[in-house]
C-alpha cells in the first residue's frame, strides 16, 4: 500500500511540475470557481475570481456578463450532487490566457423539487489582471450521448 501511495505521488508530483506557475494558479482557481458555483455561492469569491469583464456562457446557450453571472449564481437555490467519478483537467497556455478544461456531471436539486442530470464540459480563461490571474471567459458545452 505505502508503494503504491508513493508512486501515486511522485506521478502527481511530475504531473504538476511540467505545468509553470500560472497554470498551477489558473487550474486551483478553476476548482475553486467550480466549488463556488456548485456549492458554496460565495459572491465574495466569484468578486475575487472574475475578472472586471466576464462573458459567461451556460451549457444551453445563455451569455451572462459579470454582474448578471454573479447575482444568477448567488441567487441559485439549486443543489448539486457532483459525481465522484474523476475528471481530469486540462491545463493549456496560449498566448498571454490559459485555457482550463474539464468534464463536469452532477444532478442538480432545484427548489421546485425536480431533478436534471448535467453532464457537460466547462471551459474556463484566465489572464493577468492587476497581478492576479482573472477569469475572462467561461463556457459550458453539452457532452453529446451516442
Amino acid at each position: 500500500m505505502k508503494a503504491i501511495l508513493i508512486i501515486a505521488f511522485l506521478g502527481l508530483s511530475v504531473y504538476t511540475m511540467g505545468q509553470s506557475k500560472n497554470e498551477r494558479t489558473a487550474l486551483a482557481n478553476a476548482k475553486l470557481l467550480e466549488a463556488t458555483v456548485f456549492g458554496t455561492k460565495d459572491s465574495a469569491t466569484l468578486e475575487k475570481l472574475f475578472a472586471s469583464k466576464v462573458h459567461y456562457e451556460h451549457s444551453h446557450g445563455q451569455v451572462q456578463t459579470r454582474e448578471q453571472a454573479i447575482s444568477g449564481i448567488v441567487k441559485n437555490k439549486s443543489v448539486y450532487v457532483i459525481s465522484t467519478e474523476p475528471s481530469p483537467y486540462k491545463v493549456e497556455t496560449i498566448g498571454d490566457s490559459i485555457f482550463v478544461n474539464k468534464p463536469f456531471r452532477a444532478i442538480e436539486k432545484k427548489a421546485n423539487g425536480t431533478e436534471s442530470a448535467l453532464d457537460f464540459t466547462v471551459t474556463t480563461v484566465w489572464f493577468k489582471e492587476g497581478g492576479a490571474l482573472k477569469m475572462s471567459r467561461r463556457k459550458a458545452t453539452i457532452i453529446k450521448q451516442n
